[in-house]
């Protein structure tokens, strides 16, 4: 909409020490995607779950604490990931790519490719 660049500037400036935090309460770097994001929240969720926390480490209270601050991280890292996805994906629309791997429509025609001879065809990394 008009004049929401602004705003969604400001609003991406204060998310960043949310998303640090967060970052830091489940134990992912930046470069973590959505797997290890989620395998990290499953992980200290079993670990701070009320029912299952190890009484002799902590009390219910503060177990009950971090569970809460655990399940707030994994919601907004998610909901960031979630939106970082799209925003990619509406660029490579705006590019005209359709997420297909180009012209190639995943035929092979010849001439192409760095070795015409190759007998096992190693898949790229957008072909699965």
């Amino acid at each position: 909409g008009g004049g929401g660049g602004r705003s969604e500037f400001m609003k991406r400036t204060f998310d960043l020490s949310g998303e640090r935090r967060a970052r830091r309460v489940l134990g992912v770097t930046w470069s973590s995607n959505r797997d290890d994001i989620k395998f990290a929240y499953k992980k200290l969720a079993l670990k701070y779950h009320p029912d299952k926390v190890n009484l002799d480490e902590m009390s219910p209270e503060e177990a009950n604490k971090m569970f809460i601050e655990v399940q707030e991280a994994y919601e907004l890292l998610n909901k960031l990931e979630k939106g970082k996805n799209k925003k990619r994906d509406r660029e490579k629309a705006k590019e005209g790519g359709d997420g297909s791997g180009g012209p190639r429509d995943g035929k092979e025609s010849e001439g192409e490719g760095p070795e015409e001879g190759d007998k096992s065809r190693q898949p790229s990394g957008d072909e699965m």
